[in-house]
């Protein structure tokens, strides 16, 4: 089974939003560090999902386990042709 870095980065993300505003922002007064944290963090999700979900292809087999197919398909049937 290959490694699937994304689930450990969103592990890793998901951490950090739960020890971050109780440890290290727990000293700042003023709204602009927890902003600035949000902000980073909605960032960094987002690049995380982006990079895993565009991964995502039937080339690659991923997808392409036929969940999707609508059923059995005529093999002599031209392609936008409704089988019979």
């Amino acid at each position: 089974m290959r490694a699937v870095w994304w689930v450990w980065a969103i592990a890793a993300l998901l951490a950090a939003a739960y020890a971050v505003p109780y440890t290290v922002l727990t000293g700042v007064e003023q709204w602009a560090g927890s902003f600035l944290f949000w902000t980073a963090f909605g960032i960094a999700v987002w690049a995380v999902l982006i990079a895993a979900v565009g991964r995502w292809n039937t080339r690659d087999g991923v997808l392409d386990d036929g969940a999707c197919d609508a059923g059995p398909r005529d093999e002599g049937a031209e392609a936008g042709e409704v089988p019979r």
